[in-house]
């Protein structure tokens, strides 16, 4: 049995950039597994709970539940067999939208980060067509998103491959960039 923990590939970028389609994607591909984005599943169940309030508004209250929601999901993903797997955003997402949404730093999520191990990004551009949910506000805020995201992974010296284009395409960028990342192991 493998007890060694598996690669980890972060898929993230701006809403509506197409995370969670090329993590089910890639995950398929490589024959392995994926965690979901938690805040969406958190805000469905918040929403399912209570409709009489616009329940898609993530609060300061709810930070905490959302950033050991997403721990909780990357811990067992990455418990389970697999050599390498992948993420449908990851911790610093959460970070990154709460200092934006919320103005606020939350010392407990730099201090999980320094925990985490992401070991290669796939920067998602927001080069798709915008597709409205009730949790996305604009394609302007995918943009900043993505810049943020972007001067993020930069400065922090982390290892990432920017993702572009439209259907196979992108796809398969995303698979050259995962191989050739690969073979530096």
């Amino acid at each position: 049995m493998n007890t060694a923990k598996p690669l980890v590939v972060a898929i993230v970028g701006g809403e509506s950039s197409g995370k969670t389609q090329l993590a089910k994607q890639l995950a398929a591909h490589y024959k392995t597994g994926w965690s979901p984005e938690f805040v969406r599943l958190y805000l469905d169940q918040k929403r399912d709970i209570d409709e009489s309030n616009d329940l898609n508004i993530v609060e300061v209250g709810d930070i905490r539940s959302i950033v050991f929601g997403q721990t909780a999901l990357e811990e067992a993903l990455c418990l389970q067999p697999f050599e390498l797997v992948f993420m449908d955003t990851c911790l610093i997402m959460t970070k990154l939208y709460t200092d934006y949404y919320l103005k606020e730093n939350f010392s407990y999520v730099d201090k999980l980060l320094v925990t985490r191990q992401y070991d290669y990004f796939l920067l998602l551009q927001s080069d798709l067509e915008w597709e409205a949910d009730d949790q996305r506000e604009s394609p302007d805020v995918s943009q900043f998103f993505y810049e943020t995201i972007r001067n993020y992974l930069i400065n922090n010296h982390l290892p990432f491959t920017e993702i572009y284009g439209q259907g196979d395409a992108r796809f398969h960028l995303a698979v050259q960039a995962v191989e050739s990342w690969q073979k530096k192991f």
